[in-house]
């Protein structure tokens, strides 16, 4: 009885045939490591026609064809950003992976994992995934060579990262605006221009606001001196006091005080 061989092939093109897998992923190793610098290959290793693993110096880079919509309706291409995408297709699921299309929501999701962009796109990667992992169609990988490429090409999988930015808007004011409301109201966001950093989320700390000159900081005492005066004068009624307060608890402390060097600059003129 013959025993199975196991054919390791160069880029598309039969090599060499062994007896036992391990040999033919042995051969594959020590022939990528002749390969010269700066050119690129894949081998792989192969038994019925059934790949089993791929030794390549590779990586799975996808174009992400950012556009934008004409007069006419029709999207048009203004930008395309190559993204590595080697880590991303790696963790896939095996039938995830062999699903893969360009142009289609499965290759959008990982162009959007990479680069942002709020207009019309399409991502192109495939070609990409079959020259790393040396086959046709992305329907031959095998879950047995991805789970060689994953062992063989550790990826770190993105990691969450907080900045902290200090943004000075420059407003212009008309009279009887409040800033405060500004600053509670105002719209905002932030979007990445580096292709692999993506913002998930973003929220304000703090905000710094121009007030009375004479009067730009309160003390908690005037604060509290002021509401206080406000129940005395019965300008606040008892049952609205445990409303009131609560809604100063969720604001943010800066635009609280705001709120009160307003109230209290409008005692003042009236």
């Amino acid at each position: 009885m013959d025993m199975p061989r196991y054919g390791v092939f160069q880029d598309g093109g039969r090599y060499d045939d062994l007896g036992t897998l391990c040999e033919a992923i042995g051969l594959a190793e020590e022939l990528m490591g002749g390969i010269p610098v700066g050119e690129c290959s894949t081998f792989t290793v192969e038994r019925d026609g059934r790949l089993l693993a791929s030794v390549t110096n590779r990586r799975i880079t996808g174009t992400f064809h950012k556009e934008y919509w004409s007069a006419r309706e029709e999207a048009v291409e203004c930008e395309a950003l190559e993204f590595d995408a080697t880590g991303h297709v790696l963790r896939m699921a095996g039938g995830e992976l062999r699903a893969l299309r360009d142009n289609r929501d499965s290759s959008d999701a990982v162009g959007q994992a990479h680069v942002a962009w709020n207009g019309p796109f399409r991502v192109t990667l495939v070609e990409s995934v079959c020259e790393f992992f040396g086959v046709d169609d992305v329907a031959d990988i095998t879950d047995e060579a991805l789970a060689f490429a994953r062992w063989r090409w550790y990826e770190e999988a993105p990691v969450k990262a907080c900045v902290h930015l200090t943004v000075a808007l420059q407003v212009r004011v008309a009279a009887g605006a409040s800033l405060a409301e500004f600053v509670g109201r105002l719209d905002w966001g932030f979007h990445s221009r580096t292709v692999g950093v993506s913002v998930t989320d973003a929220e304000i700390l703090g905000a710094e606001q121009p007030g009375d000159p004479d009067a730009a900081a309160l003390s908690e005492d005037e604060i509290a001196d002021f509401l206080c005066r406000r129940i005395e004068n019965g300008e606040l009624a008892a049952e609205d006091i445990p409303v009131r307060l609560a809604r100063y608890g969720l604001m943010q402390p800066l635009a609280f005080v705001e709120e009160m060097r307003e109230r209290m600059a409008s005692e003042k003129g009236g």
